[in-house]
């Protein structure tokens, strides 16, 4: 889903925050794609805190962030994942592989 990212300030807000956090940063090219798919969920904000709290929990982000690249539907499927459940969020977090094995079984 294309989002015009613009003009909404809440866009402005989410591509600040991806820029300038401490923890393993998103990729430049990847920042408007996250934005994207974060807008198109539920909580924006909510997702935006689950994603970096589990980006950080990761033991090679790098491969992460290569995961996104190589398969863009799984970014916008853990969006929506992190922005609409905590308890699955959680999940995540403490265990990022399943991240990965849901990506590889369901993708």
């Amino acid at each position: 889903m294309a989002c015009d990212l613009s003009g909404s300030p809440q866009a402005a807000e989410l591509d600040r925050v991806l820029r300038s956090v401490d923890t393993p940063a998103c990729p430049s090219d990847l920042v408007t794609a996250v934005v994207s798919a974060l807008l198109a969920s539920v909580d924006p904000q909510r997702g935006l805190s689950h994603l970096l709290r589990f980006v950080a929990s990761l033991s090679d982000a790098p491969a992460f962030w290569d995961g996104c690249r190589s398969q863009p539907q799984w970014l916008r499927h853990l969006a929506a994942v992190f922005a609409a459940s905590r308890f699955l969020s959680g999940v995540l977090w403490r265990d990022p592989q399943l991240a990965f094995w849901l990506r590889d079984e369901a993708l």
